[in-house]
């Protein structure tokens, strides 16, 4: 049997140094949509209380209002305004009284929702949206009309799909003076209004009120009393133009549960905003408060279509600013607006699986991909992902690079092969030990001449068993994990040599060195070799399990990708003479890939073949270049399953990111190496290698090596 190395070996203390060109970049992170950055204007400046509220952090992650409708119970419209032109869709009121404002209250209102963007002024907070104003009020502010009156409005905005009211009226009247039979007595049929509104999953958005008091005005506390409204009710308490509490607001009190803080100004700096006449005002109150909320869940809605408006309303309240004063829930309630916050992804974040926002899903975290900076600039840059928040399933829309990161060099100095194992030799009587100590790999064994058992440990162990029985086939071009463990067996007979082997420990790491088969890291790998008397060619099979890195794709997360292999391989020396000899190694491999939660390649044909030339020249130095490829047989088209849009249903939209999976299995490769031996117990060596990828990357490495043995 093939047994007996060539040289014996006792230690080799190694010099190198490396040196990679052109190496392959990484596919970066393009930029992400959860980090956005907008540029403010001077409207956005002159109303300070955007500021207060961060909304500019909403603005530019695309929410803005548009689509939505608020309705304004207020003291009347100004449709003439130019920073209200073209913005109410309905326009009405109480019987009796003109729809048109006569104060300036509800213009001001109306204005802090959504008054345009349109290079003068002031903007809205959601100023892509629209108004329905119904006028409740007088010029007192106070409410006018019957309860049926009210009741009617309401009613109207819900049969008209107006799901968000703005509420900057009420009485001054504490919910801690009125009981619930009073209130029943007083507003029967506007309280079944609410309760049908709120059924409908609309939102009532109330100022506080404005009497320096520690609860909330009746209205704006109803769900105290009746606790069946408390899904649609939001409360709104005052914060000054600094974040402060204004002095003369309501505090939350009771209602802290359904209550935040938003800007309402203070005597000396009112919120500035649309006035009657086509020009602007400060106003000051709960009333200002108030209706950034009511503008900021119409922002909200554009931005997360699918979730309801009770959704939103939580949101609002879930995400509000409760860090440090704010954190006084009797006085701020669950805190300060904050769109920033609301507008995030709360939760962490998740890919979208099936066809609706409450189907399967597989988590972002730790979901990346090693590609060549060519590959992900051809498949990615410019491409979106959209991602599902895990509180509520907020859509979010993610470059595709994002998930990208840049792949591992291709060469390492092991595949030099520069260094000289360590070899063990002994002979006892009838039986020969050999053992074999490598760049990551161990391997021992023991023959008669007849049989031979053998086993391995580490990353390369499959190269360390075939260092053992001196088989030529690329058996060994396998990573696996460091403590890898694998056993060989051999038989002679009078055909020649049979090998088989095995080995098992998967590599928990995508990003080893290496290229084509070297990189792919497999569980198990089994393998059967003949090779017939003459020792001048060889047969093999090898079957690999649970690739790592199918198509070279080095996923991790939802992006990875694992599959199977079968390999079939021939080596022949082809030709020899006095001080050269020129050998053939080629391979035919079967890649089975089982697609991953996003990913999913075709099955593929990969041949590669490799010339390997040794020269003589002179005693002491030696010559060996290599000139190899790797090629599919068969195309692989691969894609990522990428969300694309959501609709108010909660039904997603896919456009799936094709991927062409031949680019990832080319590979030419040529490398020079060169050893001297300076005197027995000293060997210099040198080599270069370059690789180019399907992508049309080059990489190259060199190196040089002083052994010395002891």
């Amino acid at each position: 049997m093939s047994l007996r190395p060539n040289r014996r070996l006792s230690f080799a203390s190694i010099v190198a140094c490396a040196v990679v060109l052109s190496g392959c970049g990484g596919g970066g992170g393009g930029g992400s949509a959860l980090r956005p950055f907008y540029i403010g204007t001077a409207e956005y400046a002159a109303q300070e209380g955007l500021r207060l509220i961060d909304a500019s952090s909403i603005y530019a992650r695309g929410g803005a209002g548009e689509g939505v409708t608020v309705a304004v119970f207020d003291g009347g419209a100004s449709p003439d305004h130019p920073d209200l032109a073209g913005t109410y869709v309905y326009i009405g009121g109480v019987p009796g009284l003109s729809p048109i404002d006569g104060d300036g209250h509800g213009t001001h209102v109306g204005g802090i929702i959504a008054a345009n963007r349109n290079g003068h002024g002031m903007h809205g907070v959601a100023w892509g949206a629209r108004l329905a104003s119904y006028r409740t009020q007088d010029s007192s502010g106070r409410g006018v009309g019957t309860d049926r009156d009210l009741a009617d409005g309401i009613d109207e905005m819900r049969a008209r799909a107006i799901l968000v009211t703005n509420n900057s009226w009420g009485s001054g009247v504490s919910i801690l003076d009125r009981t619930r039979s009073q209130i029943e007595v007083e507003a029967r049929e506007s309280l079944a209004a609410y309760r049908d509104y709120v059924g409908a999953d609309g939102v009532q958005v109330w100022a506080a009120g404005n009497q320096g008091d520690v609860q909330v005005t009746w209205r704006a506390g109803a769900p105290y009393r009746f606790p069946e409204l408390e899904d649609g009710w939001l409360t709104v308490m005052a914060i000054d133009l600094n974040g402060r509490e204004a002095s003369y607001t309501n505090r939350c009190g009771v209602a802290a549960a359904w209550c935040l803080a938003a800007p309402g100004g203070d005597f000396g700096a009112g919120v500035y905003s649309t006035a009657p006449g086509g020009v602007y005002a400060r106003y000051v109150g709960t009333s200002q408060a108030a209706p950034h909320v009511a503008g900021a869940l119409a922002a909200l809605k554009s931005l997360f279509p699918n979730l309801s408006y009770h959704d939103l309303r939580d949101r609002l309240l879930v995400t509000a600013n409760d860090r440090g004063v704010y954190a006084n829930r009797s006085i701020f309630g669950q805190g300060l607006l904050d769109l920033d916050a609301a507008s995030r992804p709360v939760g962490g974040t998740s890919f979208a699986l099936g066809a609706w926002d409450r189907g399967p899903v597989a988590t972002t975290a730790g979901a990346t991909v090693a590609l060549p900076r060519a590959a992900a600039s051809r498949y990615l840059a410019g491409r979106h992902m959209l991602v599902l928040d895990n509180y509520q399933r907020a859509p979010f829309p993610i470059p595709a690079d994002a998930f990208a990161e840049a792949a591992g060099a291709y060469l390492s100095l092991a595949d030099l092969d520069l260094a000289t194992p360590e070899w063990r030799w002994d002979e006892g009587a009838g039986t020969a030990t050999l053992a074999v100590a490598g760049d990551g790999f161990r391997a021992g064994g023991a023959s008669n001449g007849v049989w031979f058992v053998g086993s391995g440990r580490g990353a390369r162990v499959m190269e360390g068993m075939a260092h053992l029985v001196g088989v030529p086939l690329p058996h060994g071009d396998y990573r696996m994990a460091d403590d890898a463990l694998g056993v060989t067996l051999g038989l002679a007979s009078g055909e020649g040599e049979f090998y088989a082997g095995a080995a098992t420990g998967a590599a928990d790491r995508t990003g080893d060195d290496g290229f084509g088969v070297v990189g792919w890291n497999p569980e198990t790998v089994l393998t059967a070799s003949f090779v017939p008397n003459g020792a001048v060619e060889a047969f093999g099979a090898s079957v690999a399990s649970a690739l790592k890195r199918p198509m070279g794709w080095a996923g991790a997360g939802a992006l990875e990708l694992s599959g199977d292999s079968f390999d079939l391989a021939y080596a022949r020396r082809i030709a020899s003479g006095e001080a050269w000899r020129l050998g053939l190694a080629s391979r035919l491999t079967h890649l089975a890939t089982e697609s991953g939660p996003l990913v999913r390649f075709d099955d593929a044909l990969m041949a590669a073949t490799e010339l390997d030339l040794s020269l003589d020249l002179g005693a002491e130095t030696t010559l060996n270049a290599r000139l190899g490829m790797e090629r599919p047989v068969t195309s692989s088209k691969g894609s990522i399953r990428a969300a694309s849009g959501i609709d108010e249903s909660g039904r997603i939209g896919y456009d799936d990111i094709v991927i062409d999976g031949s680019d990832f299995l080319a590979f030419d490769k040529i490398g020079l190496r060169v050893r001297h031996a300076l005197r027995p117990d000293a060997i210099l060596g040198a080599g270069v290698m370059a690789v180019r990828d399907g992508f049309g990357q080059t990489e190259a490495i060199a190196a040089a090596l002083a052994e010395f043995h002891f």
